[in-house]
């Protein structure tokens, strides 16, 4: 069978990447949950009960929210879909509060492995060379990431915010899209979210340059984390 997260991103649907479809496999469950609740946001409106449940995920938002009415408005795409599960193809139900882990097979990310830019990342604000000093009590090995809560902001010259997702679940964190107590470290890059970055410093979380963490984790070594 086909995980469900691996299905909704293999809909195309715009703006939608293997993170966020990740995103709404967790939430919703189950193929049929997740086109109910879209099909029930495209029929009420951006002004309804519908749209408001989905766009109040951690991690959609309204521009996401938009891009999935959208495609679930026009029939032309939930007749594709309703003909492709006529084929026989099984879309897997995942497990509801635990992200599924990533099984696409890529190479690994090193500074020498170019990916593509983000072409939507916001104008440098802060660089990450200009961060406050973050006291690093001890070190972590990359085996240790596993089911850490980890938040990125900011941007990477050479990769996506996708790969950045994807480098760090391949080592067993867990991104999340809001800081809250139980987050383990902001990674920050070029264009980092000022507010972000003032709140990890209220709650404590260690704030860590992205080429610094990303490096470290492509080539074994550990993770500086508080």
């Amino acid at each position: 069978g086909v995980p469900l997260y691996r299905f909704i991103y293999a809909l195309g649907i715009p703006n939608i990447g293997a993170h966020t479809a990740k995103v709404l496999a967790t939430h919703y469950g189950t193929l049929e949950a997740f086109k109910k609740a879209a099909l029930a946001a495209a029929k009420g409106g951006p002004e309804s009960l519908a749209s408001a449940a989905l766009t109040a995920i951690d991690g959609v938002g309204p521009v996401l929210t938009q891009s999935i009415t959208e495609f679930w408005a026009e029939r032309a795409n939930a007749r594709i879909v309703d003909e492709i599960l006529a084929t026989g193809v099984v879309v897997l139900d995942a497990k509801v509060g635990k992200a599924p882990k990533s099984q696409a097979s890529r190479p690994a990310l090193t500074s020498q492995t170019p990916a593509p830019a983000d072409a939507s990342a916001a104008p440098s604000i802060t660089a990450p060379s200009q961060l406050p000093a973050q006291p690093m009590e001890k070190t972590m090995e990359v085996t240790d990431l596993n089911s850490i809560k980890i938040v990125f902001t900011g941007s990477v010259d050479d990769m996506s915010r996708e790969d950045v997702h994807d480098a760090i679940e391949r080592h067993g964190g867990v991104v999340q899209s809001s800081i809250s107590s139980k987050t383990a470290c902001v990674i920050a890059g070029a264009g980092a979210g000022p507010s972000k970055l003032t709140k990890a410093r209220e709650l404590g979380v260690p704030v860590i340059d992205a080429r610094t963490f990303l490096d470290a984790i492509a080539s074994g070594r550990p993770v500086p984390l508080k």
